[in-house]
C-alpha cells in the first residue's frame, strides 16, 4: 500500500524515510493501483510492477527477484512533462542532501561496526586456536594417564601375585 505521508520533495515516503521513487515501489493489489501509475513487468522474473509516473526512466530493484529494472517511459510521455518549478526542485534537492548525509553517516557507522566485527573475529579465531591446542595437550595427557594407569594396574597385579605366592 502507498504511504499517506509525502516528503518535502513531494514524493511518497517509504518506511525507511527514503522516497519510494528512489528506493523502488510498493507492491499493491491491482485494485489499489492509482490511475496514472506506470504498470510494467520485470524482464527477469515477469512480476507485474507498478510505480508512480515520476519514476519513469529510473532504475529500480524488482521487489520479487531484486534484479535492477529500468522503469519504462510510457508512449507520449516526455520526461520534461515531469519537470517541476524551481521551488519544488530546491525542496527535492534539500531533501536529497539530507538523505545523502544520513546515508553517509550510516555508512561510517556500519564501517565502524565491520571493523569491530573483524577485530572480534580475529580475537575469536586466536582464542579458538589456543583452545584447540590446549585440548590436544589435555587429550595427550589423558591418554598418557590411561597408559600409566594400565601399567600401574599390571604392576599391582604382579606384586599381588608375588605376595600371594610368598604366603
Amino acid at each position: 500500500m502507498r504511504s499517506d505521508s509525502e516528503t518535502a520533495s513531494g514524493l511518497p515516503e517509504a518506511e525507511s524515510g527514503l522516497p519510494e521513487v528512489i528506493e523502488g515501489f510498493v507492491e499493491v493489489d491491482t485494485e489499489q493501483i492509482p490511475a496514472g501509475d506506470i504498470v510494467f513487468e520485470c524482464p527477469h522474473c515477469f512480476k507485474s510492477l507498478s510505480i508512480d509516473p515520476r519514476g519513469a526512466g529510473l532504475v529500480i530493484a524488482c521487489t520479487a527477484c531484486h534484479q535492477m529494472v529500468t522503469v519504462p517511459i510510457p508512449e507520449g510521455m516526455d520526461i520534461t512533462d515531469l519537470d517541476t518549478d524551481s521551488g519544488e526542485k530546491e525542496a527535492q534537492l534539500a531533501n536529497l542532501r539530507r538523505l545523502l548525509a544520513r546515508s553517509e553517516s550510516r555508512v561510517v557507522e556500519l564501517e565502524g561496526q565491520i571493523g569491530k566485527l573483524r577485530e572480534y573475529r580475529s580475537t575469536s579465531e586466536t582464542s579458538r586456536a589456543k583452545t584447540a591446542r590446549r585440548f590436544s595437550e589435555l587429550q595427550r595427557a589423558a591418554e598418557l594417564l590411561v597408559q600409566q594407569q594400565t601399567e600401574l594396574s599390571a604392576s599391582v597385579m604382579k606384586i599381588m601375585g608375588l605376595v600371594t605366592t610368598v604366603d
